[in-house]
C-alpha cells in the first residue's frame, strides 16, 4: 500500500533539507529520502570541510611568504588537521536527520526509484506524493579508464589521515587545484594532468596564467595536453599513462569534475525528462512531468554552488505553494576557487561582454605591491574589471586575491543593485582592509 504525502524529497542535501523544512513549515506533509549521508555533499565532504583543510594550508602558505618574521618552521600536521576536521563532520549527518525527524517529516532512507508519476519505491516501502522534489545533488564523473580502480575521489581524500609522498591529480578544475594548494603545503610532491592547456576554464585566463606560476612556485607539476589514458598498480605505486609518456606516484586522485547523480533514479518511470541533469524550465519545474521540481546539482543548466542550489530550493518552495509565479536568476551568481590566494570571479569574462555586443573597458592590474598584499608577503596579486564605457557600471569582476571569497560578495552586492562607481567610491569602508582596496579597482 502507497504512503501518502503532499511533497516527496529525493536527496537531503541544501537544497533537498531547505524545500523539505520550509514546506513543512507551511503546512504540506512532508516526506525526505535519503540513501547516503544527510546532509548532501557540502557539509559532509565538500565546501565545508575543503575550507577547513585550505584554511590551515593557507596560514602555513603566509607564514612561508614571511618566515624571517617567525622564529621557527611552521608545517602542518596532517592527522590532527584531518581530526580537527572531523569534529565539523562527524556530526552532520545524525544532526541532521534529527532535525528532519523533528520538524515532522518522514525520514526515509534508501536508494529511491520512481515506479510511476507520482510513485517511489525506497526498498519495500511505496511513496506517493502530489509533488517530488528532485535534490539528489551529484558524483564524480565515470572516468571509463583501464584500471580506474586505483583512482580515489576527493571524498576519499577528505578521509584519508596521512598523506603519502607524491599525489597525482587527474584534471584540472576546482577540486585538482584546490586539493593540491592544500596538500603542497604538507611537504608532499604534486602533479595535475589536464586534457587540454586551458584548465580552470570558467575563470579569467589571464588570472588562471598566474595560477599556474603560482602553484609551480609552490611545486605544484602542472601537465598540459595530457589526458590520462590508462592506470595500472605496480608495487606500492600507482602509474598513470597519457598519451606520451607515464608518471609515477603514491596517490592518484580523481579531479576530472562531477556530474549529476540520477542514473539509479529510474526516471524514464516518471516520464522525467534528463540530459547531464535534469531538464528544467524558469521555475526549476521539469521540461516533461509537471508535478516534479528540480534543484541544485542534479539540474542540468544549474551552476554546481552551495548557494545557487540553496536559492533555487527557495524558488522550488515558492512555486510549489503559490504556484509557477517565480523564475530563477542566474545573471549574477559570484565563483570561487580555493587555491592560495584565491581566484573569484563574477559578472562577465571578455568574450562573454563582447558577445553581447557591449562597449566596455578592461582595467587589468597588477596588485602584488599593494599594501595589503605586501604585508602577507603575497607573491602574485591581480585584478581584471569590466566596465561599461557609455554608463560606468561594472559589468564583470575577476580576482586573483587574498579574500578573494569576501571581496566577490561586496563586487556580487554591487553588480545586483547596479551601483555605479561613483556611489561605491563614496562609500566609506574600513581601513586597512582587503574591502578597501575595491575602491582602487574600479
Amino acid at each position: 500500500m502507497n504512503e501518502v504525502f503532499d511533497l516527496a524529497v529525493i536527496g537531503s542535501g541544501v537544497a533537498g533539507s531547505a524545500v523539505a523544512f520550509k514546506c513543512k513549515k507551511r503546512g504540506l506533509k512532508v516526506a525526505i529520502i535519503e540513501k547516503d549521508a544527510f546532509g548532501g555533499t557540502c557539509p559532509n565532504r565538500g565546501c565545508d570541510p575543503k575550507k577547513i583543510l585550505w584554511g590551515a594550508s593557507q596560514i602555513a602558505a603566509s607564514a612561508k611568504n614571511i618566515s624571517h618574521v617567525f622564529d621557527g618552521q611552521i608545517k602542518l600536521d596532517w592527522p590532527q588537521l584531518i581530526k580537527f576536521k572531523k569534529t565539523f563532520t562527524d556530526p552532520v549527518s545524525g544532526k541532521r536527520k534529527k532535525s528532519l525527524e523533528q520538524s515532522g517529516i518522514e525520514v526515509i532512507e534508501g536508494q529511491a526509484q520512481f515506479t510511476g508519476p507520482h510513485t517511489i519505491q525506497v526498498g519495500s516501502r511505496m511513496i506517493k506524493a502530489k509533488k517530488i522534489v528532485i535534490a539528489s545533488g551529484s558524483k564524480p564523473r565515470p572516468m571509463g579508464l583501464e584500471g580506474a580502480s586505483h583512482i580515489i575521489t576527493s571524498d576519499q581524500f577528505l578521509e584519508y589521515e596521512s598523506l603519502p609522498p607524491s599525489i597525482l591529480f587527474i584534471g584540472g578544475g576546482y577540486i585538482s587545484f584546490e586539493f593540491a594548494h592544500i596538500a603542497v603545503n604538507s611537504g608532499v610532491d604534486i602533479t595535475i594532468l589536464h586534457i587540454d592547456d586551458r584548465p580552470l576554464s570558467m575563470f579569467d585566463k589571464d588570472l588562471v596564467d598566474r595560477v599556474l606560476k603560482i602553484s609551480r612556485e609552490a611545486g605544484i607539476n602542472f601537465i598540459p595536453n595530457a589526458p590520462a589514458r590508462a592506470i595500472k598498480k605496480q608495487g606500492n605505486k600507482i602509474i598513470v599513462s597519457t598519451d606520451n609518456q607515464s608518471f609515477e606516484c603514491d596517490l592518484a586522485i580523481h579531479g576530472a569534475g562531477r556530474v549529476a547523480d540520477i542514473d539509479s533514479l529510474n526516471l524514464e518511470a516518471a516520464n522525467v525528462e534528463y540530459g547531464q541533469g535534469i531538464k528544467v524550465n524558469s521555475y526549476m519545474q521539469s521540461i516533461s512531468n509537471d508535478h516534479i521540481y528540480a534543484a541544485g546539482d542534479c539540474v542540468e543548466s544549474s551552476p554546481p554552488l552551495t548557494p545557487v542550489a540553496s536559492m533555487e530550493a527557495g524558488t522550488v518552495v515558492e512555486n510549489i505553494i503559490e504556484g509557477n509565479r517565480h523564475a530563477m536568476d542566474y545573471s549574477v551568481i559570484p565563483s570561487v576557487v580555493f587555491t592560495i590566494p584565491p581566484l573569484g570571479s563574477v559578472g562577465l569574462g571578455e568574450e562573454q561582454a563582447k558577445k553581447e555586443g557591449l562597449e566596455f573597458d578592461v582595467a587589468f592590474k597588477d596588485a602584488s605591491n599593494w599594501y595589503n598584499n605586501r604585508r602577507l608577503g603575497i607573491k602574485h596579486a591581480a585584478f581584471k574589471v569590466l566596465k561599461e564605457k557609455q554608463t560606468g557600471r561594472l559589468l564583470g569582476v575577476h580576482l586573483l586575491y587574498p579574500h578573494a571569497e569576501d571581496l566577490m560578495d561586496i563586487f556580487s552586492l554591487i553588480l545586483r543593485n547596479n551601483l555605479n562607481t561613483q556611489q561605491i567610491k563614496d562609500t566609506v569602508l574600513t581601513y586597512p582592509s582587503n574591502t578597501s582596496d575595491i575602491k582602487y579597482m574600479i
